[in-house]
C-alpha cells in the first residue's frame, strides 16, 4: 500500500478495517491513495479518505462527530454469522405486561449511552429490547441501519406492540438536542413538546436520513406500523450518563408523552 508520496509529509492519522485486519495508516492530506484490497483510490480532502472501506478517525472509538460509516453487516443474520454473541455482542430483553416497546437497535459500544435512556424511559412499566456492542470498536462493525434491522426476537417483540420508541444516537459531542421522527405523528409530537417543556433542544423531524419516513425502519414495524424515533445528541447522552436526575428527567418526559398518547 502507498499512503504518502515522496516529499509529502502526512498530515492526518487514521485507522482502517480491511476485511477484520486493522491496519494503521498516514495520510497525506490532497494526495491519492492507493490500495493494495481497492482497484479505485479517491484523492484524500479535508484530511480524510474514502477507499470504499470503513475508515474511522484513530483514537476517536466508534463515534465520531463526521459523517456515519458505513455498516459492516447489512441484516442481522450476517452479523451473527461473523460475530459472536455474549462476546461481541448481547440480546438483552426485559417483557413486561405492556403495549409500549422501548428499544435500543444499537446500543452499547455502538451508539454510547442509548441502552441506559431506553432503560430509563422503559422503567418498570414497559417493554425493553437493547442490541448491545461489547467492545469498543468502529461505529459501523456492528451497526446494522434501522431499515435492515431484522433481529428476530426485536420483530417479534415490537410486534405485539402499539407503541415503539426507539432510541439512537447522533453526532455532535458539544451540543445538546434531540431530534424526533417516525411515522407516528401524534406520539412523534407529543413527544417533541413534553421533551421540550422538561428544558430539552427538540426537533421534529420529517424528512432526511433520520426522519425514519420508512415503513422498514424498526420504530415503524409494529402492530400499528407507526412508531417513533429519538436521535440524541452525544452531547446530551453522556450528561444524562453523568446525570441520575437529569436522565430522570429526560424519561419522565417521554413516558407522559406515552400516557398521554394512550389516553388519545
Amino acid at each position: 500500500m502507498n499512503s504518502r508520496l515522496p516529499g509529502i509529509e502526512p498530515s492526518s492519522s487514521w485507522r482502517a478495517d480491511f476485511g477484520g485486519e486493522a491496519k494503521y495508516l498516514s495520510l497525506c492530506r490532497g494526495t491519492e491513495i492507493v490500495c493494495g484490497g481497492c482497484t479505485k483510490g479517491e484523492r484524500c480532502s479535508r484530511g480524510e479518505v474514502t477507499l470504499g472501506m470503513r475508515i474511522c478517525k484513530l483514537g476517536q472509538g466508534n463515534e465520531g462527530d463526521g459523517e456515519p460509516m458505513a455498516d459492516k453487516y447489512t441484516s442481522y443474520e450476517a452479523l451473527r454469522r461473523r460475530e459472536r454473541e455474549n462476546f461481541d455482542y448481547r440480546i438483552r430483553i426485559v417483557r413486561r405486561a405492556s403495549a409500549v416497546a422501548i428499544i435500543a437497535p444499537h446500543g452499547g459500544w455502538i451508539e454510547p449511552e442509548t441502552s441506559v435512556v431506553a432503560e430509563a424511559i422503559a422503567g418498570d412499566d414497559h417493554n425493553l429490547y437493547c442490541f448491545e456492542g461489547l467492545r469498543d470498536r468502529p461505529h459501523g462493525d456492528l451497526h446494522v441501519t434501522s431499515t435492515n434491522f431484522d433481529e428476530p426476537q426485536c420483530l417479534e417483540l415490537v410486534s405485539t406492540c402499539d407503541q415503539i420508541i426507539a432510541v439512537h444516537g447522533m453526532a455532535g459531542r458539544n451540543n445538546q438536542h434531540v431530534e424526533v421522527g417516525g411515522l407516528d405523528a401524534v406520539l412523534r409530537d407529543a413527544v417533541c413538546k413534553e421533551l421540550g417543556d422538561a428544558g430539552y433542544a427538540a426537533t421534529v423531524v420529517t424528512s432526511g436520513r433520520l426522519a425514519a419516513r420508512s415503513a422498514l425502519n424498526i420504530c415503524n414495524r409494529g402492530a400499528r406500523k407507526a412508531g417513533v424515533q429519538l436521535e440524541i445528541t452525544r452531547g446530551l447522552r453522556d450528561a444524562l450518563r453523568k446525570d441520575a436526575a437529569n436522565l430522570r428527567n429526560f424519561a419522565n418526559a417521554v413516558q407522559s408523552a406515552l400516557r398521554e398518547h394512550k389516553e388519545l
